[in-house]
């Protein structure tokens, strides 16, 4: 997917994060489980004497809808995963959800009146949080598990402070 079709003239992206992979965990626990279910029910019905009763087959299309539905599972959290992008431009702040139906949310750094971040233990170990951009008169905007959420924070705030706006 292209980025630069979500950019104005002269705009250059500086950084990029994504939706971290703990938000997949239920998707692969849900997956996983799916899956171990369809093997024990192909193993357990595999057939006796090279001969499939329709019981048999019944059983076999059984444990193979099981191993797809965990597949589906794990692949519709992985779209959801990428279908949430933090852009840090020399210009602004993009946030895009969503494939099919799409929530954008974009500010200029002359709006932004600040910028937080909230770890949990394990994302401070594992490199997620919650960032919070507030804008200028507004309310909170939280994004939360997000990747690397200090290093975005880190280049808006450098974005911010050499912006023309904070210079006068």
């Amino acid at each position: 997917m292209s980025l630069n079709r979500y950019l104005i003239d002269n705009e250059k992206i500086l950084f990029t994060t994504r939706l971290h992979w703990i938000v997949l965990i239920w998707n692969i626990i849900i997956a996983i489980l799916f899956a171990a279910a369809g093997i024990y029910v192909l193993v357990e019905s595999t057939p006796i004497e090279n001969q499939l009763h329709t019981t048999q087959q019944q059983t076999l299309l059984a444990g193979a809808a099981l191993i797809v539905i965990g597949a589906a599972v794990f692949f519709i959290g992985l779209i959801k995963r990428n279908a949430t992008i933090m852009i840090v431009t020399n210009m602004r702040v993009l946030v895009k959800i969503g494939y099919m139906s799409r929530r954008t949310w974009e500010m200029g750094f002359s709006k932004i009146e600040s910028v937080g971040v909230e770890e949990p233990m394990l994302g401070r170990m594992l490199g997620y949080g919650t960032v919070v951009l507030r804008g200028v008169g507004g309310t909170p905007e939280p994004f939360d598990n997000i990747n690397h959420p200090i290093e975005f924070r880190k280049h808006l705030q450098q974005q911010i402070e050499s912006s023309p706006a904070a210079n006068k």
